[in-house]
């Protein structure tokens, strides 16, 4: 519950949530995370509400049902994600959030990677 509404009241998302048994990750170091990778880019929050000047694409290898990182990512800075994922259940959990998400809509793509021991092939 405390995910769900930080996502909703830092970041106006919606909708979140993942099946019982998968990660529930700490919305704060994850944000934190974002930001760092941010500084090492050389990327301003608010460079970014005046309109990207560089168009930044991420990739999340094991995105998870929760799909954190491209969420916040989108939200704070205009980021775009490819997200993979083994897990069926994971990766079903993290569409759903997309597309319960206009604003993550045209900004995530989610991609299966059925096979753990090939992480990047037909992935990127």
């Amino acid at each position: 519950a405390l995910n769900k509404s930080l996502l909703k009241w830092s970041y106006d998302f919606d909708y979140w949530d993942i099946p019982e048994s998968f990660l529930c990750a700490p919305v704060p170091s994850r944000c934190d995370y974002i930001h760092h990778i941010a500084d090492l880019l050389k990327v301003d929050v608010m460079d970014v509400k005046n309109g990207p000047q560089q168009q930044i694409r991420g990739l999340d290898i094991g995105v998870g049902a929760n799909c954190i990182y491209p969420m916040i990512g989108v939200a704070e800075y205009g980021w775009k994600f490819v997200g993979s994922e083994v897990d069926k259940t994971a990766l079903q959990s993290a569409k759903k959030i997309i597309s319960k998400n206009p604003s993550l809509q045209d900004m995530v793509e989610i991609r299966h990677q059925p096979n753990k021991n090939k992480i990047f092939t037909h992935i990127i």
